[in-house]
């Protein structure tokens, strides 16, 4: 039972990211395919949606790549664990952290992964 809420968790937020995507990335294809059409057929209308879509486009840029972390943290417990950790906001457990080692042969220090689960 709860692999198959964990399943549909995450089909959920792979669905949301990638409309996320589709949505912020929409007006600059839109705005490139209407430049494209002026060209052919010089009007003002489509020169002034082309350019609308462009200035849209330039902060949709930036809404993309900054949305995602926040979708992940609204839609994963795990997600925000993971984060809590690597900005040091827990209460102090410190469980699957990494772990200096010395490298055999080298003699120099070295970072491993004990474990990587989120």
């Amino acid at each position: 039972m709860k692999d198959s809420m964990w399943t549909s968790v995450l089909i959920i937020c792979t669905l949301v990211v990638v409309l996320a995507f589709v949505l912020c990335w929409l007006p600059f294809h839109v705005g490139r395919y209407l430049q494209f059409r002026s060209l052919d057929a010089p009007s003002p209308l489509l020169s002034v949606l082309s350019e609308y879509c462009s200035l849209v486009s330039v902060v949709l840029f930036y809404l993309s790549a900054a949305i995602n972390p926040i979708l992940y943290n609204t839609m994963s417990w795990k997600y925000r664990g993971a984060a809590a950790r690597l900005f040091g906001l827990t209460d102090g457990q410190q469980s699957r952290c990494r772990t200096a080692s010395t490298l055999k042969g080298e003699g120099s220090n070295g970072w491993t992964e004990s474990t990587a689960s989120f």
